[in-house]
């Protein structure tokens, strides 16, 4: 990610109509010039200018929008008249009313040629150019002036010492600042502020630089009621600032004590709060908040290795179930996954660039390649071009039969990835192939009935139209008009009747009515749909994503049919399906759908609903929980959405991986995690370079090590025993995110065994959990004999591994299950 910052310009006339379009985003810019994307179009900064002047007043210069984290995309079409290079901003800031003239002409630029003449900002912004690093500074502190109306406040000479002490960008908490404040003044609260020297203050919170707590104080105070930021106003302004400190000094009372020697009262110097939170739509988020764009990058990494290594065993696809409850965010995080899988969409460079490109992927190439008897490229060595689908079961449940939804949308999405990525070429060898299909989808009868007619209307037609020999008539001449006439009507109606069939009983019109009309007249309808399924993939040449969304949401019929589909329509090798959706509400669809059998079908520890789950998928993981620090940054997201991520968790996060980079395997990367860190954002960004460190090839390869004790525990055959590695591997990456302590040897011991009992024996996993909280009412039959069982036994006391596992570990690991929905009844 290269977080470079840029300049842009754009007519006010534009500006009025993005502002419009952004009310609920996405964010795009578009212009003519190359270099937009060759700066900003890799996670870069995009400082958008404008201009608008009033009668009989000089030009002002306008700061319209801030665009952060863009990437290079494809224009949407209702952007190309700005022009054909485009960036699609994660997130954007949109600045009130405000002049920005003067602080333009303190820029620099990255070039080192600054406007100067104020005459020249227009033409001189009209060229997208980089900032330089003092130029960012100059722009964020504009910012910071123009969306909280701030004016300067001066500091008085012991806030200015207390800044001047400590050390200018390192980070510091607010209780660190209050500190050096009360050392100089210890007759503030009524002579109070000496004591808490001697107190080990709050818990530790945020630590930033103390420019930046400064800067978030000033915001906070009325400049028409203050003249100087003074001592005690700034301990009330870091109160309100950071809420573990204003909950510490208010519960000692020296909140109350500072205030009562304040000239004016507390209410004149500071800005109103806000008597309710900012409304929020409870929609996916496009933006990670949650910290956990890192587990959708790991994840996609083990599916891509899941689906190289299953296409290989298997003839079938790869079912992975993403758990978790209503609105735990489940659809957040397969968005964040098909960024992780998607390709960069190909945009901009030169026509021999974009020639070159379609060349690439053209029809032709590939027929030269093999004609010459050279192999073209195996799709298998194309793994990072995923075609990823989204589909939305509750959407599209009315739609009759589900597999033609299913493989409609494999269709339609894939010819959106191709011409997204410039492949116009084999998108459109993928339409015709399909189009073909569609066309005499179980209709080969129809089609040999007209070649069979035409071929006798050619037999009948010439000898009626020759003459014999010595004739001065031919046979039937007298009827040659009338004939000829005739045979073309013939002709056109046995065509139109002929078509009007084809087209009656095709798949061509792509509605869900054709489909049912084609299962109802076609022999062997389902066979026909497999092979028509396996043709499509297979045109299509990439590895696919199927995303499977809202499915809990749906009828017990809908489920249990599609995810008996994906079992035997759409089992395909090239195909990797993940299914979202709460365990409890597809368990439950099985068990109802199935009820006359629970009584003959048992199986030690499982429900009949989960043998079908187990049967259906290969893998589940949960959503992951969210740690102590991530929940707080969103909650106070919330309360205060303006407020974005800082900057520097950008640096902290950096600074983390370069600590593991050489960390090759998984004792090195926990022997790092055991060191005590009491800046909470350095935290999660330490956990985050974890997770993303023990994904590496080495890393993986010392975990396999470290799980093979645990082999004769499992049941013997291959399919148990991949599936345990890959279920340990995403649970220790749910554990570190969710900030479980798990960097001792033991305590991962101990989350193996509990994979796998979770793996083997849901219900015991369930009796343990109620066990942990207090809330269980004793085993049941089935699981009283699963506690006798010398296997269950064997994984409980952990001899093999020479751990046990205790209560207290079964109380931290039942969180990464998420937490549950309230059971009912599936209609």
């Amino acid at each position: 990610m290269r977080n470079v910052h840029a300049t842009a310009f754009i007519r006010w006339q534009g500006f009025q109509y993005l502002s419009k379009r952004w009310t609920a985003g996405p964010y795009f810019y578009a212009s003519g010039q190359e270099r937009l994307v060759h700066l900003v179009g890799e996670g870069g900064t995009l400082w958008v200018v404008t201009s608008h002047r009033e009668e009989e007043e000089p030009r002002k210069y306008r700061l319209a929008f801030k665009l952060q984290n863009c990437r290079a995309t494809s224009p949407p079409k209702e952007y190309r008249e700005f022009g054909s290079y485009a960036v699609r901003a994660e997130d954007a800031v949109l600045f009130p009313e405000n002049d920005v003239t003067a602080t333009l002409l303190e820029l620099r630029f990255a070039s080192g040629r600054p406007i100067a003449d104020p005459s020249k900002i227009g033409l001189s912004l009209l060229a997208i150019r980089e900032l330089a690093d003092v130029d960012v500074a100059r722009l964020e502190e504009f910012q910071q002036r123009a969306l909280t109306g701030q004016v300067e406040i001066p500091l008085s000479p012991s806030v200015e010492r207390v800044v001047g002490d400590l050390p200018t960008g390192q980070a510091v908490t607010a209780w660190e600042i209050l500190k050096r404040l009360i050392e100089l003044h210890s007759e503030y609260g009524e002579g109070q502020a000496s004591a808490l020297l001697n107190m080990p203050g709050p818990p530790a919170g945020t630590s930033r630089p103390v420019d930046e707590w400064i800067a978030d104080v000033k915001s906070l105070i009325e400049p028409s009621a203050v003249t100087r930021l003074h001592g005690r106003l700034l301990i009330l302004g870091l109160a309100r600032v950071d809420d573990d400190l204003g909950q510490f000094l208010d519960g000692e009372g020296f909140l109350q004590k500072v205030e009562t020697e304040l000239r004016d009262p507390v209410e004149h110097c500071f800005r109103p709060r806000p008597d309710a939170a900012p409304l929020h739509v409870d929609s996916p988020e496009n933006i990670d908040r949650l910290g956990r764009e890192v587990f959708a990058r790991s994840l996609a990494k083990r599916i891509k290795e899941m689906w190289q290594e299953y296409r290989e065993q298997s003839d079938s696809s790869f079912v992975l179930h993403l758990h978790g409850p209503w609105g735990s965010g489940k659809t957040t995080l397969l968005r964040l996954l098909r960024q992780e899988l998607e390709p960069e969409q190909v945009v901009g460079g030169s026509i021999a660039t974009r020639i070159g490109r379609i060349w690439q992927g053209s029809t032709l190439r590939h027929l030269l390649l093999r004609v010459m008897g050279k192999k073209t490229e195996p799709m298998d060595k194309r793994t990072s071009d995923w075609v990823v689908v989204d589909f939305n079961a509750w959407r599209l449940q009315r739609l009759d039969p589900p597999w033609w939804s299913l493989l409609n949308s494999v269709y339609t999405e894939s010819l959106t990835a191709f011409s997204a990525n410039r492949e116009y070429w084999h998108a459109r060898r993928v339409r015709a192939g399909e189009l073909g299909r569609r066309l005499f989808a179980g209709r080969k009868d129809l089609l040999v009935g007209a070649l069979v007619f035409f071929a006798l209307a050619l037999l009948a037609y010439y000898p009626l139209r020759s003459r014999p020999v010595g004739s001065q008539q031919g046979l039937l001449a007298t009827l040659k008009d009338n004939a000829e006439a005739l045979s073309a009507v013939l002709a056109l109606l046995g065509t139109l009747l002929t078509a009007s069939l084809v087209m009656s009983r095709s798949l061509l019109s792509g509605s869900s009515q054709s489909a049912k009309t084609f299962v109802d007249h076609a022999s062997s309808p389902m066979d026909l749909v497999r092979r028509h399924f396996k043709k499509l993939v297979k045109a299509i040449d990439r590895p696919i994503l199927i995303a499977i969304d809202d499915l809990d949401r749906c009828r017990r019929e809908y489920v249990v049919t599609l995810l008996e589909g994906i079992q035997t329509l759409f089992s395909n090798p090239r195909v990797f399906y993940v299914l979202a959706a709460d365990r409890r509400w597809l368990q439950a669809c099985f068990e109802n759908s199935y009820e006359e059998f629970s009584g003959n079908v048992q199986e030690p520890g499982c429900r009949l609903g989960s043998l079908f789950l187990e049967k259906a998928v290969q893998l589940s993981v949960t959503v992951p929980r969210l740690s102590p620090e991530v929940q707080k940054a969103y909650w106070n997201y919330l309360l205060k959405p303006s407020q974005s991520v800082p900057a520097r968790y950008e640096d902290l996060l950096e600074d983390e991986r370069e600590r593991f980079r050489g960390a090759d395997t998984q004792e090195r990367v926990f022997t790092l995690m055991k060191e005590e860190e009491s800046d909470p954002d350095r935290r999660q960004a330490r956990q985050q370079a974890a997770v993303e460190q023990l994904g590496t090839a080495g890393v993986e390869t010392s975990t396999e090590y470290f799980l093979s004790p645990f082999a004769p525990l499992l049941d013997p055959n291959p399919r148990s025993m991949k599936r345990f590695v890959n279920a340990y591997a995403l649970q220790r990456d749910l554990a570190v995110l969710g900030g479980l302590d798990i960097a001792y040897t033991d305590k991962r011991k101990k989350l193996a065994l509990w994979t796998l009992i979770s793996l083997r024996w849901p219900l015991l996993e369930e009796y343990l959990i109620q066990l942990a909280s207090n809330d269980a009412a004793g085993p049941s039959d089935e699981v009283r004999s699963l506690l006798q069982s010398e296997s269950v036994g064997n994984v409980l006391e952990g001899e093999q591994v020479n751990v046990q596992l205790d209560i207290e570990a079964v109380k931290e690991f039942a969180a990464l299950r998420g937490s549950e929905s309230t059971p009912g009844t599936v209609a």
